[in-house]
């Protein structure tokens, strides 16, 4: 019996240096096979197929769990085939390896390691044997590099048979990757507008520079890091927005040498459109995690944002590689990854290396790991930096724990206060990890036992410093949920924590929410101009969200063509009449006419259709707090309109109110001179089906699915909605 967890599995392909990478799917069986099947031409074609790590446990830390209450732990047999494209460049061969109990590995048939196993290489060993307990430890690299020459560029095959015992939870692993010539990267970091940092490590340790050049071209070279395994060398005088190739090489003292393949990288423009993705609490080592990692990679974006807890349970320099590095490899390869600790990276960490692993700017202040209690390891773990016509800065708040707490006189506020107003770009990005509003159990939060949740008090200190300095969108993570909140006095703020580790409850709703989502997914954005696009899509890559932000109109002179066109009724409608439906979709071509975000609302894009009896309007993306209308006012040309809404209702309260109660309170507005509207929509909820001028909208809407009802949760005065005339009374249009 066997268990694979989460989704469907990732496709990897072997590269050059990841020839078996940490999430990839192993052919296994946990019934002893017939002797020869650790030989390449074995036909393992019945045997089940799940991605690495394993355990017999129930963890949640590990892809596929093997777990079975109708047969003993013995056993488990695993296959995977591998091709080494040019098997004379691998110069070392390296196995990392974690496992509990004890196991065999053999490379194309040939036995290269038996631990805690009886016997002698070559010697089978009884499938139900229980090897002496032994718990997993920590990811070990082994060398392999005197077999070699058993490699091939097909049809390659790394076998292991594995006898579990262990204390069972998390304690329980197999977890295995074979890696040629280099143990991490090369992994791209620290990017800038005519500069891009680059990280690596070797298995022996060895010298290393770095060939590049524009193009395809490697017409560069750097000079070489000091003998290590650790390399990270600084490419400088790029032009920015071009696209250079590059490789790493590696020379030992012995005269050994090996090269990365080249990949190219997109060197940070100026100014212009930038494509960034955004995740967080993603080190699980989960099957969502490897999909989602592999949405990123289609993406493509110019970067990414990762919003802390990029290991669990907790981040230690034994971990990194198979819940991040290993996970993200080839991405790395050629995308920058900015990354912001969380409390799974700080708080719980065992050895408290997290900064050792990562090149971020240091532009941040020098801050203590324990920030407000002054207390270990120092760093840059705040930093800022730019890319196109964005300025993008990253936090350090873990968490509100007294001694990581984000006191207001700190010097990281002092420092982000000072960065913001220093920076002259249109668009500003944050990111942290915890969370200024979120509808997740980390939303009722109060780790420093103030009285205050930790998202109020938060946010009472951030968001002010973010109006003051044009901050447009602040993402976070800490709650594995996606959310989207209605705009804070023009701050868009987004929860996209759930980025492959396990998934928390909306627990209760933020006023403010608009999208909350307990699902796997990462977050795009694509900021072009005056203009902010954001796409949230889950495992499959299906849209959870698709909004838009935008700071300033189009030009008054701008003119908008209707699109010839009569829309099909609208799919997914529900059949009682009562308000739109999740997944419900319109056909509407128009070219959007886009709106202005506002302090506390966004009014979405206008597409405008007509045929020869109709005039069709559709509104998408729209950001309104609960309860509250959108009022479009609509003039033809040549016919003359109202100038003002005084006098058009009676102004009176209910009971001798005449409806329409929206337009009725804005008996002050007045409208700019050439526009005379003479018709109002009154809209703004999931219940706009028909016009009813003492309609009471509800302060809280609960969507349904597709065949349940809408759940209205509190009712407070009318408002009326429709469509409405301008004139006297607001008579209906109908």
């Amino acid at each position: 019996m066997w268990l694979a967890l989460g989704c469907a599995l990732p496709l990897f392909a072997s590269d050059d240096i990841g020839l078996i990478r940490i999430g990839d799917p192993w052919r296994f069986s946990l019934d002893p096979p017939p002797p020869g099947w650790q030989q390449p031409d074995f036909d393992d074609s019945a045997w089940p197929e799940a991605p690495a790590a394993f355990t017999f446990a129930y963890s949640g830390y590990e892809a596929t769990s093997l777990a079975s209450v109708n047969r003993p732990y013995g056993a488990a047999f695993f296959r995977r085939r591998f091709a080494v494209p040019d098997p004379a460049a691998v110069e070392w061969l390296v196995l990392r390896l974690d496992w509990s109990g004890g196991g065999i590995v053999w490379l194309n048939g040939v036995e290269l390691l038996r631990e805690n196993l009886p016997g002698a290489p070559g010697e089978p060993v009884d499938p139900g044997l229980q090897p002496p307990l032994r718990n997993r430890t920590w990811p070990r690299l082994i060398d392999l590099s005197a077999w070699r020459d058993l490699l091939r560029p097909e049809g390659n095959c790394l076998a292991i048979e594995w006898h579990e015992h262990s204390t069972g939870g998390y304690s329980s692993a197999l977890a295995m990757e074979l890696l040629a010539n280099f143990t991490r990267g090369p992994a791209l970091q620290a990017a800038a507008p005519g500069r891009q940092t680059i990280l690596w490590q070797t298995p022996v340790p060895t010298e290393g520079w770095v060939e590049y050049g524009p193009g395809e071209a490697l017409v560069h070279v750097t000079p070489p890091t000091p003998p290590g395994t650790n390399h990270q060398l600084t490419l400088t005088n790029l032009g920015p927005g071009r696209t250079y190739s590059y490789r790493v090489v590696a020379r030992s003292p012995d005269g050994r040498m090996a090269a990365s393949k080249p990949r190219s990288f997109r060197v940070f423009n100026t100014s212009g459109p930038v494509r960034f993705a955004v995740m967080g609490d993603v080190g699980t080592g989960r099957p969502a995690q490897y999909t989602l990692a592999g949405r990123l990679r289609e993406a493509n974006p110019d970067l990414v944002l990762m919003v802390g807890d990029l290991v669990y349970p907790e981040f230690s320099r034994n971990r990194a590689d198979f819940r991040w590095f290993s996970v993200y490899a080839e991405h790395l390869r050629t995308t920058p990854y900015f990354v912001v600790a969380g409390n799974h990276d700080v708080t719980y960490a065992s050895d408290h290396s997290f900064l050792d692993h990562f090149a971020m700017p240091e532009n941040g202040p020098i801050l203590r790991e324990r920030q407000a209690a002054h207390q270990g390891p120092e760093g840059h773990w705040a930093y800022s930096f730019d890319c196109g016509d964005v300025h993008f800065v990253g936090l350090y708040v873990p968490i509100l724990l007294p001694d990581y707490d984000l006191p207001e006189d700190s010097d990281q506020i002092a420092w982000l206060e000072q960065d913001l107003a220093a920076s002259n770009r249109p668009w500003k990005v944050v990111f942290l990890h915890h969370p200024l509003f979120s509808s997740g159990p980390h939303g009722n939060d109060d780790y420093n036992g103030n009285g205050l949740t930790d998202t109020v008090e938060l946010g009472g200190r951030l968001l002010p410093l973010f109006q003051a300095h044009g901050v447009q969108f602040v993402f976070a993570g800490h709650d594995h949920i996606y959310e989207r909140h209605t705009p804070w006095q023009g701050i868009q703020t987004i929860v996209t924590g759930a980025g492959g580790g396990s998934l928390y409850p909306i627990y209760r709703l933020e006023p403010t929410s608009l999208r909350a989502f307990s699902h796997s997914h990462v977050t795009l954005v694509t900021i072009d101009g005056p203009e902010a696009e954001l796409v949230a899509l889950d495992l499959e890559g299906r849209e959870l969200d698709h909004a838009w932000y935008r700071r300033e109109p189009p030009p008054a002179d701008t003119l908008w063509t209707a699109a010839r066109h009569t829309p099909a009724d609208p799919t997914g409608l529900p059949p009682d009449g009562d308000g739109n439906r999740l997944g419900q979709t319109f056909d509407l071509v128009g070219k959007p006419i886009p709106g202005v975000t506002g302090r506390f609302a966004h009014p979405g894009r206008l597409r405008v259709e007509a045929d020869a009896t109709w005039v069709h309007l559709g509104l998408e993306g729209m950001a309104l707090p609960e309860g509250d209308d959108l009022i479009l006012f609509v003039g033809v040309q040549g016919r003359p309109g109202a100038q003002s809404l005084a006098g058009l209702g009676n102004g009176l309260p209910p009971p001798d109110d005449e409806g329409a109660n929206a337009l009725d309170l804005l008996g002050n507005l007045r409208f700019a001179d050439g526009f005379e509207p003479v018709i109002a929509c009154v809209l703004g909820d999931e219940f706009a089906d028909d016009t009813d001028r003492f309609f009471t909208r509800p302060r809280r809407v609960v969507m349904g699915a597709a065949g349940e009802p809408n759940a209205r949760l509190e009712q407070p005065a009318a408002m009326g909605q429709g469509v409405f005339r301008l004139e006297a009374g607001f008579p209906e249009v109908t």
